[in-house]
């Protein structure tokens, strides 16, 4: 149920919080709470220093940055936790990729808003994803699960492009060999 906590990590209203093995840590499974609104978030403060590893922020397409997520990436600052934030909900109706990545970065300021993928298609239109790392298209059925791989679309070739060298800048300045190897003009691999 919403209410337990898996072994690798927990779910907070519209937040997931991957990370740690909770019964590793002598943690049972119902030993971990899970905050549903903003006035319980510092009861997850000392579940997210003591269990996890890194947290996966994410956001609604329609909706974008909310009190929330704002609220749980402050905890992650405090703490020190590495983490990543993710759009989903881009085939809803009023769903706007660009608008909810530009918000990232206005008002999640700890980090640049790099993404990883971007959308093709948007709203009901919206069909998959080009993987930004593998530079490929991944197309989704009408279950939602990825169906077909292949070359990105034309009409995003320059838009991919554009984002995986801002991939690679901030690659190569959270660890000195990669940049050693970025500036003299080799290609960094998908682990880099």
């Amino acid at each position: 149920s919403g209410e337990q906590v898996d072994r690798q990590g927990v779910v907070v209203r519209g937040v997931e919080v991957a990370g740690a093995d909770a019964e590793g840590l002598g943690h049972d499974r119902g030993d971990l709470g899970r905050p549903s609104t903003g006035r319980h978030a510092a009861g997850l403060c000392l579940t997210v220093d003591q269990v996890v590893d890194g947290a996966a922020i994410v956001l609604d397409g329609c909706a974008g940055v909310e009190v929330e997520t704002e609220r749980a990436w402050e905890i992650a600052d405090q703490y020190k936790i590495p983490r990543i934030a993710m759009i989903n909900k881009l085939d809803r109706e009023r769903s706007d990729f660009n608008k909810v990545l530009e918000q990232t970065g206005r008002v999640l300021k700890s980090i640049p808003s790099v993404p990883f993928q971007l959308p093709i298609g948007q709203e009901s239109s919206f069909k998959g994803v080009v993987d930004l790392i593998k530079m490929k298209a991944v197309y989704f059925n009408d279950k939602g699960k990825a169906d077909k791989v292949e070359d990105i679309p034309a009409d995003l070739a320059d838009e991919a492009n554009e984002y995986r060298e801002k991939i690679m800048d901030f690659a190569a300045e959270t660890d000195e060999d990669v940049m050693a190897k970025y500036l003299e003009g080799e290609t960094l691999t998908e682990d880099e």
